[in-house]
């Protein structure tokens, strides 16, 4: 038998496996895709702190950090930036209307699906998060920068109308409350979620009412290259009692950032029709006193521990296969 046929049979299996299993949407592009791109058509941002933007970036990102897309003049904290407002910061960085605009960070894309999140509501929906981000680009042995990336200031305007309807206002979400058919997700930190930490920000502890739980780093590889987990993953974690695809939904965090990220996977890696986040989150809702709350332990918890998050039936299938034809080739030689 020729054994590098046998091999690369072998190889061409597990990719196959793998690959069919990838999430995909025009709205999340690999490394590999991105390294294509033309560079006159898009641009790259890069959505961390300036300090750690500084010491090292995909080359050719703009800097821009989560401080720059919020509105500072409203009462709740960490509401998104008005629409007047992010054109104006755009333009000063010399994004254009018809650019592709690809979005990365170092933490699975959190901080950058906010943005993503942002966008589509104002109506600039040629945007895509970059898989990995930083964290995948440096696995990749990819080069890294420290030059600080200027374009020349443009005169940006959205391109398309607003759109928004994956966003839900707070007098919506208190009549969501009451009603059972629609989920509410937390996708904050379970200590967040039973009321045993309040993060800076927030005026009380606890959940809104009738929450369930899928913490948001569920949904990506977070102790490994921080790319969004296989399809087959995401739709056991977000299997929601097997709901359908137009079940609807509100998801919520702390600030809408988190949720921001869940509402991504909803509706762009599974295909769920009516997901609503939650923009003001436990910020705005623990800052009304009158409305109710809940804490302590919920009566089923809808998700596993952080400790165990990242566990994969892929991988003991992935395994049984390798076993499996290593089995038939040992038992062939023996023939």
């Amino acid at each position: 038998m020729n054994y590098k046929i046998f091999f690369n049979l072998i190889f061409l299996l597990l990719s196959f496996v793998t690959y069919s299993q990838a999430p995909k949407s025009e709205h999340l592009i690999s490394i590999h895709d991105f390294e294509n791109f033309n560079d006159s058509i898009y641009t790259l941002i890069d959505l961390r702190k300036p300090k750690e933007y500084k010491k090292g970036h995909i080359p050719n990102a703009i800097n821009l950090w989560r401080a720059h897309i919020v509105d500072s003049t409203l009462t709740i904290g960490g509401m998104k930036i008005s629409r007047d407002s992010l054109q104006v910061l755009f333009s000063k960085n010399g994004i254009k209307s018809t650019d592709k605009i690809i979005i990365y960070d170092a933490k699975g894309d959190v901080d950058a699906a906010r943005l993503w999140w942002i966008l589509f509501n104002y109506g600039h929906k040629n945007c895509a998060l970059l898989n990995g981000g930083l964290i995948e680009w440096e696995n990749q042995n990819k080069p890294i920068s420290t030059n600080i990336f200027i374009k020349q200031p443009s005169k940006y305007t959205f391109p398309n109308k607003q759109d928004q309807s994956l966003m839900i206002s707070f007098n919506d979400m208190k009549k969501v409350v009451k009603d059972s058919s629609v989920i509410i997700l937390d996708t904050r930190s379970f200590d967040e979620y039973i009321g045993k930490t309040l993060k800076n920000g927030a005026y009380r502890k606890g959940r809104i009412p009738r929450s369930q739980f899928i913490d948001w780093s569920d949904g990506v590889s977070y102790n490994g290259d921080m790319k969004f987990k296989s399809i087959n993953d995401l739709k056991t974690i977000y299997n929601f009692n097997n709901a359908p695809l137009n079940q609807p939904i509100v998801t919520y965090c702390q600030s809408g950032v988190r949720s921001a990220h869940t509402t991504f996977i909803l509706t762009q890696l599974l295909g769920f029709t009516n997901v609503r986040n939650y923009d003001g989150s436990w910020i705005e809702w623990s800052y009304h006193s009158e409305l109710d709350i809940e804490t302590g332990q919920p009566k089923i918890v809808e998700n596993e521990s952080k400790q165990t998050k990242d566990f994969s039936p892929w991988g003991f299938v992935l395994s049984g296969v390798v076993l499996l034809i290593l089995v038939i080739f040992i038992l062939y030689r023996k023939k």
